[in-house]
């Protein structure tokens, strides 16, 4: 049983692990530049933006949009400072 238990979780995290290695992920410290990266494509989609930036923007035309874990089939807890870019 725990070496069948074990097999499984080395499967999880090896998944896991090509999951987020084959990704192109960006990570930045300046808010302006996420939400643009999103709003011209460059990414689907922002974890953790700026929602005043993200209203901001979308006031000026920009194609972006904020949505909660409430949103999501999954669920969540997403605090007022946290949101996503679609």
């Amino acid at each position: 049983m725990v070496l069948s238990d074990s097999a499984e979780i080395m499967e999880t995290v090896a998944k896991e692990r090509l999951l987020f290695t084959t990704q192109d992920i960006f990570t930045s410290n300046e808010e302006r530049q996420i939400v643009d990266f999103v709003a011209r494509g460059r990414y689907p989609i922002a974890i953790g933006p700026s929602g005043t930036l993200t209203f901001q923007l979308k006031a000026q035309g920009l194609p972006v949009e904020l949505f909660g874990s409430a949103g999501l089939q999954e669920g969540g807890f997403v605090t007022a400072s946290n949101g996503m870019d679609t």
